[in-house]
């Protein structure tokens, strides 16, 4: 860890400082780095690989486009669901994430979770621009390709893991709140009904 975390350190990503009392207190969002450059092959390529996957964007769901694009700028971002997933959670917006798998190479990201009455969802990331605004079709095509595009090694953790991360963060950084300042999540989550389909395509 403390091979794949130098890198970060140096470039400043993560709180750096004295040690001992005054040592600088970690965040989530340096917790999360912590996690994601645990996700390459090499010691050596973990901070390129960890910021690759924080700046990795959704890709549309081609089966609920209307959920995922219910999410809009920042809240676009792996690092968005990966945080709140370690801070207060999405429990609130009807999301209950069970697990994030992570390419080697930092190239797609997966978070698997349960909507409401939708269950087993799978969202994809991708550090691809190209992919940002994919029409229905070739999101359907990544989508039921995944696996073989991104042939390699994964890094998995379910998101158990993740909360007792961040509960341990925030006890001893009680007052983090990056992530309250501009994302409501409540706001930004599609309303469905029993059977799955949309009732909107915006938050009610």
């Amino acid at each position: 860890m403390d091979q794949r975390t130098r890198t970060l350190r140096e470039a400043l990503k993560i709180p750096t400082g004295p040690r001992g009392v005054h040592a600088p207190h970690m965040d989530i969002g340096a917790a999360a780095l912590h996690v994601l450059a645990m996700v390459s092959r090499r010691p050596a390529d973990a901070a390129d690989v960890a910021w690759r996957l924080f700046d990795c964007k959704l890709v549309r769901h081609p089966l609920h486009p209307g959920l995922s694009e219910a999410f809009q700028g920042e809240a676009r971002s792996l690092a968005t669901f990966l945080l709140m997933a370690m801070n207060r959670g999405l429990g609130s917006a009807g999301f209950a994430i069970k697990s994030f798998e992570f390419q080697e190479d930092g190239s797609y990201a997966w978070m698997n979770f349960d909507r409401r009455s939708l269950l087993n969802l799978r969202f994809v990331f991708s550090s691809h621009d190209a992919h940002a605004n994919l029409d229905q079709a070739d999101a359907a095509d990544l989508y039921r390709n995944i696996d073989s595009r991104s042939a390699g090694n994964r890094f998995v953790i379910g998101a158990e893991r993740l909360v007792a991360v961040g509960h341990q963060i925030l006890m001893d950084c009680p007052e983090d709140s990056e992530l309250e300042a501009g994302i409501e999540i409540e706001r930004l989550v599609v309303a469905t009904d029993n059977d799955g389909r949309e009732v909107s395509s915006e938050a009610n």
